[in-house]
């Protein structure tokens, strides 16, 4: 019996074994199902959140891209705008040197028609010519002078606006940075 004793120990022992493997085989089943549910709910959150970030950056290139149309646009706008009052300006300084040889002109002919003292109201036609002489030549004065400071204070806002939509840019680019990384 010693014998049979020691065949159903060992049985016992082989079964307990088996029983102990058969156990924990499941356990580790259980734990590599567990951990594959974890890791896939992991991956598709590794998914949803690499689509948003290159939805956002993409969102974002865009916003770029118009940025930089719209800074184009301003650029090209302003430099034409700027033509155009230099050459305003231009046809001001020509109207104001014209209205100077104007006045130039006049004054030699009072010169000259006060020297001949053909007509007795001399200086009353003298002053006259003098005043509208003057008066005009102000006029083109205020007018070139006004015009410049309009160029001016216009040049300041497109200067302004192009200022700020370079910050603006700058902003972008580092948000799109901070997103890559």
């Amino acid at each position: 019996m010693n014998q049979q004793q020691q065949n159903d120990t060992s049985q016992t022992i082989i079964f307990d074994k088996i029983k102990h493997l058969e156990e924990e085989s499941i356990d580790l089943e259980t734990k590599a199902a567990d951990r594959e549910k974890k890791l896939s709910y992991l991956l598709t959150l590794i998914r949803e959140g690499k689509d948003k970030d290159t939805s956002q950056i993409s969102q974002l290139r865009q916003d770029l891209k118009t940025l930089r149309d719209q800074a184009e646009q301003l650029k090209s706008t302003s430099q034409s705008t700027i033509e155009q009052i230099k050459q305003e300006l231009a046809k001001m300084e020509r109207g104001l040197e014209d209205s100077k040889a104007r006045s130039t002109e006049t004054e030699i002919q009072i010169e000259k028609q006060l020297s001949l003292k053909q007509i007795p109201d001399i200086e009353d036609q003298t002053d006259k010519l003098l005043k509208e002489a003057d008066e005009e030549y102000r006029k083109k004065q205020q007018e070139y002078e006004t015009c410049l400071k309009e160029a001016k204070a216009k040049e300041i806002e497109l200067k302004e606006i192009h200022r700020d939509m370079i910050i603006e840019e700058t902003k972008l680019k580092q948000t799109l940075e901070s997103i890559k990384n």
